[in-house]
């Protein structure tokens, strides 16, 4: 016969009223577990290091240079706001330019100094800096250890224990593995003196930002530079809207202070790199000015000295007055034939530059020859302003990208309408020679009525006069350049510079292992 089962007969798997008064009689259990698990949460937590957000903000800006006119554009536009802010933002996470932020910084030397539980990154937190010689080969990854013994000096101290080691020329970037004395090497030093073993040179200088000098022992050691950019190359760079020129830039790591000072330096070094680009017209403009004083300065001297020797020959001798304004004149036709002459170079030059060059950032601008002709100067301008903003892709983005090839498409287009200015400049300057050529013709024709003696000092005066007038003209076309050189400022204007107080800590997230710990605290002992 079949039992029979009644719904009564069921007792559930867990009688929660016991289950209760089980829990209140073993209370302390539960007490004495939770306490284990808070206690090695808490140990944990102290073991793990913070890692903290840095921020900063700046806007990319357009300024213009006050002096900026139609006679002196010696810089150029770099295209609009949005070109301006993607351009910036792919430099910034580019590898050329985070190349140069860790070789400004040095940031290739790793300081570090033994905490309780770990070892913590102590740049910022050392009496000293190190300066490195980027001239020499310096060991890679080899623990030194730097023990201050008083306010002037320190020993250091590192071992070999293989005899073939990786050194780096930070200089040149170049990595080769040499044979070392295996052993320990121990010295004393004083700060601020020159460290120089076998692939190792280097200073140690007192850090005037130290309040007190920490006579704890320090390590340092020399990092792969390629490494260490590589470990930068995940700043975050974000407008803080969508097509805003204000630009955030952070950074996350566990030295707050390391992360401030390369945010920073990434902005001065960007903003610095910009403002020499932008200069790179007048630059070059400068430097042909230069070449062109040095040539007419030999001349205003030998034509000094010739008009000198000739009055001290002559002494009561002058120029009539007829054969003052004849000379007076001649001055004058001959200062318009030489500036005539400087277009028509000017534009060979250039002519040639076009066809035979592929980058044009060297050409010098247009108004130093005294060439106004709008359309010559802005298409100049603009072929400039393309090929640097060509250089400055160069740096993020793979040659055979679309931009490259449209960037090229700009340049052959204006060169193409360049080369039809300058054929019709041509022709009005030709016009222009006939004309100068025929009055300078008929007057020295009277010229050459005078007498012999008001010729000869007339010819000497005529000389030293167009190299005078021709040395104060490039003179002032120097002034004006390096006036607007130096007007010229950055296009990138920091809002918020990054600072330490400022940092955020984003991890680890402690509280989670003491939520843990409590999960822990109560399982154990009821299961």
């Amino acid at each position: 016969m079949e039992e029979e089962f009644k719904i009564s007969d069921f007792k559930p798997a867990i009688n929660f009223k016991d289950l209760f008064f089980k829990i209140v009689q073993n209370w302390w259990l539960y007490a004495l577990i939770l306490l284990i698990s808070l206690i090695t949460a808490y140990q944990i937590n102290l073991r793990k290091k913070n890692k903290y957000a840095v921020k900063s903000q700046f806007v990319v800006s357009n300024d213009k240079n006050p002096f900026f006119t139609s006679n002196t554009n010696l810089t150029f536009n770099w295209g609009g706001a949005s070109d301006k802010i993607q351009t910036t933002t792919t430099l910034f996470k580019s590898r050329t330019h985070n190349e140069k932020v860790v070789e400004y910084l040095q940031y290739y030397v790793k300081y570090e100094k033994q905490a309780k539980y770990w070892t913590y990154d102590a740049y910022k937190k050392t009496p000293f800096l190190v300066h490195v010689d980027t001239s020499a080969y310096q060991l890679l990854n080899t623990v030194i250890h730097i023990k201050p013994l008083d306010e002037s000096s320190y020993e250091l101290s590192y071992n070999h224990t293989i005899p073939r080691v990786k050194v780096q020329h930070y200089g040149t970037k170049e990595i080769k593995t040499v044979t070392v004395k295996t052993g320990e090497v121990k010295a004393t030093y004083r700060y601020d003196s020159l460290v120089q073993h076998p692939f190792l040179k280097f200073t140690l200088k007192k850090d005037v930002n130290s309040n007190s000098l920490n006579y704890k022992p320090f390590t340092i050691s020399f990092l792969n530079f390629d490494s260490v950019v590589k470990s930068y190359l995940g700043i975050n760079v974000s407008p803080v809207a969508a097509g805003s020129p204000i630009i955030n830039l952070s950074l996350k790591g566990s030295n707050k202070y390391r992360l401030v000072d390369y945010l920073n330096a990434s902005v001065e070094v960007l903003s610095r790199d910009q403002l020499m680009r932008k200069n790179l017209f007048a630059t070059k403009t400068i430097e042909f000015v230069d070449k062109m004083l040095d040539s007419l300065r030999n001349s205003v001297l030998n034509s000094e000295d010739e008009l000198n020797s000739f009055y001290r020959g002559a002494k009561s001798m002058n120029l009539s007055n007829e054969a003052g304004k004849l000379s007076e004149k001649l001055t004058k036709l001959d200062v318009e034939k030489n500036a005539l002459d400087k277009k028509y170079d000017y534009l060979k030059v250039l002519e040639n530059y076009l066809i035979n060059k592929k980058e044009y950032i060297e050409v010098p601008a247009p108004s130093v020859v005294g060439i106004d002709e709008s359309n010559i100067v802005s298409n100049v301008n603009q072929i400039i302003g393309l090929s640097v903003e060509r250089s400055k892709y160069g740096y993020a983005v793979r040659e055979d990208s679309p931009i490259f090839a449209e960037l090229d498409r700009n340049i052959n287009s204006l060169k193409a309408v360049l080369f039809e200015n300058i054929t019709s400049y041509r022709t009005v300057l030709d016009l222009e020679r006939r004309s100068v050529n025929k009055e300078l013709y008929a007057a020295e024709g009277d010229f050459s009525n005078l007498p012999e003696d008001q010729q000869k000092l007339g010819n000497i005066q005529r000389q030293y006069n167009l190299s005078n007038n021709l040395y104060q003209l490039f003179l002032g076309k120097k002034s004006e350049a390096k006036m607007i050189k130096a007007a010229s400022v950055s296009d990138l204007l920091v809002i918020d510079k990054a600072k330490a107080v400022s940092a955020l800590t984003v991890g680890p997230n402690k509280d989670i292992n003491y939520i843990i710990a409590l999960v822990v605290g109560m399982a154990i002992p009821t299961i």
